[in-house]
């Protein structure tokens, strides 16, 4: 099941449901199995046709040229597998595939994150005990390169990045590695696109110590927000709307006890010139 397919269910089962109808009388009216409505709005099973999705549009009554064709495209973009399929190793949760038609991103973590990351940087953490296979290495920092596409795309996600102190303060790599990516961060929390904030020490205990996460937002169309959280043991997606509300809450308490974005680029260059002191 690949993830369009299972946002474009999401978005069929949504219609159905406004028109009325069941899936029984779908499947009648339609003059196919209940088994094909099922598998459409679960997203597993085979592709739907583009011929079959138009014309339960007909059927629902979907008269929007804008919510035809978005949808038609997504059923169509749900044909192909994503880059990240081949990457499963690295992505057990297809994060890049949620990524990829998210609207805005969310993000705290005590690292830098994968987005936002230099090669070196991602070289030196998955150097420095995440990973002790060489090739397995280089393969995860090229998909962790690959994934950052979606910061040039058009247009490109909005993402919000509360950075805690400690993802600045640690010499990930050596002094030259994070000059590197302090400079970096510097750079893109100057795009449009880009907002980062510091967490500092001085903060003292908050929620968002319990661990990094994503929170992940998708638009218009009839796709809940959902949480990615990663540990060393794995990764899950979390979809329950209280699992939603409590890690946005938790966001939104961090971003008060950050630095603002100006600040934050103050503080980050201040910690540039004492690496390059």
């Amino acid at each position: 099941m690949t993830i369009r397919l299972r946002r474009l269910g999401r978005e069929l089962k949504h219609l159905r449901i406004q028109a009325g109808l069941t899936q029984e009388q779908v499947a009648e009216l339609m003059e196919c199995s209940k088994g094909r409505i099922i598998y459409a709005e679960s997203g597993k099973g085979s592709r739907p046709s583009l011929e079959f999705i138009r014309a339960l549009l007909d059927l629902y009554g979907v008269r929007d040229e804008d919510i035809r064709d978005a949808l038609v495209d997504l059923a169509r973009r749900g044909r192909h597998k994503g880059w990240w399929t081949s990457y499963s190793d690295v992505f057990p949760a297809e994060l890049p595939g949620w990524e990829e038609d998210a609207t805005v991103i969310r993000t705290y973590d005590h690292i830098v994150p994968g987005l936002l990351q230099t090669p070196d940087y991602a070289k030196a953490l998955f150097d420095g005990g995440m990973l002790d296979n060489r090739g397995a290495i280089e393969r995860n920092v090229d998909a962790r390169m690959r994934r950052q596409a979606i910061l040039r795309r058009d247009p490109p996600p909005q993402l919000w990045v509360i950075l805690d102190e400690t993802a600045l303060r640690r010499l990930v790599g050596g002094p030259k590695v994070m000059r590197g990516q302090l400079t970096r961060l510097i750079e893109l929390a100057d795009a449009p696109n880009i907002t980062i904030q510091v967490l500092p020490f001085e903060a003292g205990s908050h929620a968002a110590m319990t661990g990094a996460f994503y929170i992940l937002d998708f638009g218009s169309l009839n796709q809940p927000s959902l949480v990615y959280v990663a540990t060393a043991a794995g990764s899950a997606l979390l979809e329950k709307p209280e699992e939603v509300e409590q890690c946005t809450l938790v966001f939104n308490r961090a971003v008060l006890l950050a630095k603002s974005p100006d600040e934050s680029i103050v503080f980050m260059k201040g910690l540039v010139d004492g690496l390059e002191g």
